[in-house]
């Protein structure tokens, strides 16, 4: 009998985890839609600029009104932006190997993944919540991915050029070669079965953990995710 409330305990505090695990995601998901928000919003006030001398007085105090709420959401962007960039998360060592098995033992009804991953330990300075955030965002789009063609997902990890390397494989949907620049923007639906605000996110994340992300089409067909830190 004492057990019960031992595993209803461990329960809540799972649940709890989960919860703050889901916020943190959210918190990521939203920086690069302000992003793309404050790009319009830039634009539309040159545009306004370049407009305002063609047009009629009441065209004019429209467009000023215009222009000062397009400021003040602006304003609020960058508050936010300030606010999130001084949570500065703990620097500590952690295995890119480790993380992933972790990331992948996690995943359920998933197509078959298999890992090809460097020999030694690749210990990286940064945040655990960044890099796991980042493993776990390119492994489960590449999974959904795979998942609409019945594919497979292949994760490698090596050192080369004195770098850590991850590449994430699958053979689901290729990349259309006119949106192969468009893999990391918000909005953009380059293939089936993957997310646009995690893709989006893991281009920030690769960049706030001073690596650099590209993406590429397999020449067998589906996909190729290289991160080098």
């Amino acid at each position: 009998m004492k057990r019960e409330p031992a595993i209803r305990d461990a329960k809540r505090l799972q649940q709890e985890l989960d919860a703050q695990v889901a916020r943190a995601d959210i918190g990521e998901l939203v920086a690069p839609v302000l992003h793309e928000v404050n790009n319009f919003l830039n634009s539309l006030l040159m545009h306004l600029t370049i407009l305002e001398p063609t047009l009629s007085e009441p065209q004019r105090a429209d467009t000023e009104k215009l222009r000062r709420h397009a400021r003040t959401v602006a304003g609020v962007i960058k508050q936010f932006q300030q606010y999130r960039g001084k949570t500065k998360a703990q620097q500590e060592k952690n295995d890119l190997n480790k993380v992933i098995k972790e990331v992948v033992n996690e995943l359920t009804n998933a197509p078959p993944v298999q890992l090809k991953l460097h020999r030694k330990s690749l210990e990286m300075e940064a945040p655990l919540a960044d890099i796991k955030r980042l493993c776990r965002f390119l492994i489960t789009n590449a999974v959904g991915a795979a998942a609409s063609t019945g594919g497979h997902v292949m994760i490698r990890t090596d050192i080369a050029n004195e770098k850590v390397v991850l590449t994430v494989e699958d053979s689901g949907p290729s990349i259309a070669p006119e949106q192969m620049d468009q893999l990391f923007l918000v909005g953009c639906q380059c293939r089936e079965g993957t997310n646009t605000l995690e893709m989006a996110a893991c281009e920030s994340l690769t960049r706030r953990l001073g690596g650099r992300i590209v993406g590429a089409n397999r020449p067998e067909g589906g996909a190729i995710i290289r991160v080098e830190f």
